[in-house]
């Protein structure tokens, strides 16, 4: 095929695959996008298939091809970007792959200088992966880097709201939320955390409010939080510790397990792996790391679960019950001396 015929018949593969992309037919676009990579495997054309790959959800497929882009055009910005986002939106949420997405979305900010408004999207997916990573104290920097250009944007607003949040700004974090929420009514993340906000504040019927238009909004990713009394919740606790091995149930003869509704900012607000969302947490000295100078030695060391956090994460009781034992199970590693990584390779996370 001569290159005029070839190219001719390219834009007209990509013309109509536009028109379909207009029309919302995506699956219909993205075999006309794969006619055309046959046809011309250039980078635009590769972009425009993996694009619409991320969009029908098949991410794997969406990653193998920007990665194939980018085996072929290193700086590729467009297949950098999609890439990144994909890595730390789209994928298994495994640090690992949050890690890989935030360096390529850091090389893309480099390749992106002189474009204000993309260094500002960039910055906006800093932020996410951050987040993600629990690193909130540097996202805050980077969204709020974006903030000066992207302003009141509903996405920015999200993320900004959630790091404020866990950066224990309560008050900042509702101003945030509250802002997004005239923009967006049904925004379900923010609802969600106005309702944790309100009932932190002792307002549980505004906060059950929250919550249930949250869950109504999207209920296939935020459960209506499962409520127990004080007392069921400690007998699910002593269900969990009773089916917990033998031994490891030995080890915790010196531990004392407590329940408390919610982590304070008084007691855990200085100590950047405790978040206020955190289901629960080991303090003290690992088994073996005790010594006789250590002024805590002759004090046992606690594991706390945080009932109300627990039951706002779950819809039902077996979820509950189901997410009491893995979260004890966690602070049991923790107190054997497991760190983040070891947990996970035990499947203890």
């Amino acid at each position: 095929m001569r290159n005029t015929d070839k190219t001719r018949k390219l834009n007209a593969l990509l013309s109509r695959a536009d028109e379909l992309i207009e029309e919302g037919h995506l699956r219909e676009a993205l075999e006309v996008a794969r006619k055309a990579r046959d046809l011309d495997p250039r980078p635009e054309v590769l972009c425009l298939e993996g694009g619409l790959l991320a969009e029908l959800g098949e991410v794997e497929g969406a990653i193998s091809v920007f990665e194939s882009v980018l085996d072929r055009d290193r700086d590729n910005l467009e297949a950098m970007g999609a890439l990144a986002d994909l890595l730390i939106y789209g994928g298994s949420g495994e640090p690992e792959e949050v890690e890989r997405g935030l360096a390529l979305c850091r090389r893309a900010m480099k390749l992106a200088r002189g474009d204000e408004e993309l260094q500002a999207e960039l910055s906006l997916l800093e932020g996410i992966a951050l987040s993600g990573l629990g690193a909130y104290a540097e996202a805050l920097g980077s969204l709020e880097r974006a903030q000066k250009v992207l302003g009141e944007d509903p996405e920015l607003l999200q993320e900004l709201g959630i790091v404020l949040f866990h950066l224990w700004r309560f008050d900042d974090a509702r101003k945030v939320f509250e802002r997004l929420l005239e923009r967006e009514p049904h925004a379900a993340h923010a609802l969600h955390y106005m309702g944790v906000l309100e009932e932190r504040r002792g307002n549980r019927d505004r906060a059950d409010e929250f919550f249930r238009r949250a869950h109504e909004t999207d209920p296939e990713t935020i459960p209506l939080p499962y409520r127990i009394s004080p007392e069921e919740f400690d007998r699910l606790v002593e269900e969990a510790i009773s089916e917990l091995p033998g031994k490891v149930r030995r080890y915790l003869s010196n531990v004392a397990i407590a329940v408390e509704d919610y982590p304070q900012e008084s007691q855990f607000g200085g100590d950047e792996t405790v978040t206020p969302s955190v289901l629960g947490v080991f303090t003290g000295s690992p088994l073996g790391e005790k010594g006789t100078f250590d002024p805590w030695s002759h004090f046992p060391n606690n594991i706390i679960l945080f009932q109300r956090n627990l039951e706002n994460s779950v819809g039902s009781r077996e979820e509950l019950v189901e997410e009491i034992g893995i979260t004890l199970l966690h602070e049991v590693g923790h107190f054997l001396g497991l760190d983040e990584d070891e947990l996970r390779e035990r499947n203890l996370d």
